[in-house]
């Protein structure tokens, strides 16, 4: 019968996480262009304006139905994919489904 071998407590632990580091924004992929409007976006209430004097959520919404994907848009923003997902998701589940 093979025993198995006593393994130290200090082998077992778990070295501490490393600081996170401060979350930036997502940066536009190589050959997508990022529009000047999104560079410097102010908020206005509870919107968040472009420099264009649009609001994001606007051109994120006029984008996607151009036809622009998501994950486009979102490189053009420099912003996570989550926003534009939020901006886009009950138009997408209001869509009819072509059969």
């Amino acid at each position: 019968m093979v025993q198995a071998k006593p393994v130290a407590k200090a082998a077992l632990r778990v070295a501490p996480a490393a600081a996170k580091p401060a979350t930036t924004k997502a940066a536009p992929a190589a050959g997508v262009q990022q529009i000047d409007a999104a560079k410097n976006p102010t908020k206005v209430g509870n919107k968040v304006m472009l420099e264009s004097g649009e609001a994001r959520v606007d051109y994120i919404k006029r984008r996607f139905a151009e036809g622009a994907s998501r994950g486009t848009i979102a490189k053009e923003l420099g912003v996570p994919y989550q926003i534009v997902f939020a901006a886009t998701k009950k138009k997408a589940e209001a869509a009819p489904v072509a059969a």
